[in-house]
């Protein structure tokens, strides 16, 4: 049985997005669990934890501080 119907064009440029948006929400989740276990990792720390990262990029030195506030839920 012969469709009558021409099959839609596809828009490939839509569905590399799509693909890449789910790509990117993959990721953040992982990256939200590694985090999770990392700060779960401070052994008990209450309060404040606090880390600075220094790196060289290029020509640039660049210094990340990071502040992990525990809360209750």
């Amino acid at each position: 049985m012969k469709n009558d119907q021409e099959p839609e064009a596809r828009d490939t440029e839509l569905e590399n997005i799509l693909g890449n948006l789910l790509i990117a929400e993959y990721q953040v989740d992982k990256l939200r669990a590694r985090l999770a276990e990392k700060v779960k990792g401070y052994g008990g720390v209450k309060g404040r934890s606090r880390s600075v990262y220094t790196f060289k990029n290029t020509d640039r030195l660049v210094r990340v501080r990071v502040e992990v506030d525990d809360m209750p839920l």
